[in-house]
């Protein structure tokens, strides 16, 4: 809520810290009160280290998905784990949740990879654009009321 507000104060702190190292320059003559010492490198370091941490953060919900992604899909299902799945995909239902509270794209690869874990769920497809998730569940090994549940618990609210 307060992103937007905050993401321009940094940038305007960012813009004086530069304008001040860099372009500033006092008409001041040797001896005077306003004579200064000048930036020195480990200032502009730091300043240049501080602006990359601000783009950082700035930028976080465009790529924490592609993060989620590639860190969930390190982990290697083990091949009875895959027939299984596969089998299930015969007696499987297909079911659309609405999903509540997504504020990113991190936030349905997060959906996504908790429910692709559960036993019972053959697949899951999180959209952050249309706020649902399409689900793909065996109904023998899994009740929708569960899968809602564990979307609740993971801190959104499933429809």
């Amino acid at each position: 809520m307060l992103r937007p507000y905050l993401l321009v104060v940094s940038f305007l702190a960012l813009g004086f810290a530069f304008y001040m190292t860099y372009f500033r320059r006092e008409a001041c003559g040797e001896g005077e009160a306003c004579a200064t010492k000048p930036i020195g490198q480990v200032n502009q370091l730091f300043l240049w280290i501080g602006t990359l941490a601000v783009v950082t953060f700035a930028l976080f919900p465009s790529y924490t998905g592609y993060l989620v992604s590639a860190l969930g899909s390190n982990a290697k299902s083990h091949p009875s784990e895959l027939i299984s799945k596969e089998t299930n995909a015969a007696v499987s239902k297909i079911a659309t949740i609405s999903v509540e509270g997504m504020t990113c794209a991190g936030c349905a690869s997060h959906v996504d990879a908790t429910l692709k874990q559960i036993n019972g769920v053959v697949s899951a497809d999180t959209s952050y654009e249309n706020k649902n998730v399409r689900v793909v569940y065996n109904p023998d090994q899994i009740s929708l009321r569960k899968i809602k549940n564990a979307i609740d618990d993971l801190g959104y609210v499933a429809k």
